[in-house]
């Protein structure tokens, strides 16, 4: 005989699931990195108990002491604000819903690699991590402005910034990259400069008293002293 009583409380979970994702993606988008969501409203929203959302932070915190990669699926990747009662943000949550539902088009030996969520990866392994730990051969992704200068893909489209298209960098490309378009830059300026300086200076502006006018004055009763 099924447990009527499980299968309404398995029903009502998932109603308030549904409602807590639609709340979240709800908000406005420049409101979702600022927006803060409590461990019990994320353990409705993850179909999680508290206990186990505290494990995933202790292991977050733990790694990224070790400055280990962080497993995309696993709950330890979503970072969370360091309070005397931890939160979320919307937008982390929201990213760590969407890589689960991404995996599930990757094979299973990809689904553990952080550069197959080119969407989230900032939030697995963090761009600064990698600025300062990775290696000849490790990539990162980046929008590339218009002036040349790659821009870490995260901050750009947190920023409204990123184009529909973005580039792998290793980080001596990345150096490259910034020299070339702040060498550019720098041309420009000095070109500019140069330019103002060569500039032909304007004539001063005519009295508009004319010598014979001004002359005039003089021989009058009261003229000009």
């Amino acid at each position: 005989m099924p447990n009527l009583v499980k299968h309404t409380d398995d029903m009502e979970r998932m109603k308030a699931q549904i409602a807590m994702r639609a709340l979240l993606r709800a908000i406005p988008d420049e409101e979702k990195m600022s927006y803060e969501v409590s461990v019990a409203s994320t353990c409705v929203l993850l179909q999680c108990d508290p206990s186990t959302l505290y494990e995933a932070r202790r292991k977050r915190t733990d790694w990224e002491k070790k400055k280990q990669p962080i497993p995309p699926l696993d709950l330890a990747s979503i970072p969370f604000i360091k309070k005397k009662q931890p939160v979320y943000t919307a937008f982390d949550l929201l990213a760590f819903i969407d890589k689960t539902a991404q995996a599930r088009g990757l094979k299973l030996a990809d689904q553990d690699n952080p550069r197959k969520y080119p969407g989230a990866v900032g939030a697995v392994l963090g761009f600064q991590t990698w600025l300062g730990a990775a290696g000849p051969k490790e990539q990162w992704p980046f929008a590339i402005q218009k002036d040349g200068r790659p821009l870490d893909l995260i901050a750009a489209q947190l920023a409204g910034e990123a184009a529909e298209d973005f580039e792998w960098l290793t980080i001596r490309e990345f150096g490259e990259r910034c020299a070339n378009a702040a060498s550019i830059a720098a041309s420009s300026k000095e070109a500019r400069s140069m330019r103002a300086l060569t500039r032909k200076p304007q004539r001063a502006s005519a009295d508009p008293t004319s010598e014979k006018e001004r002359g005039k004055q003089w021989d009058q009763p009261g003229g000009a002293i």
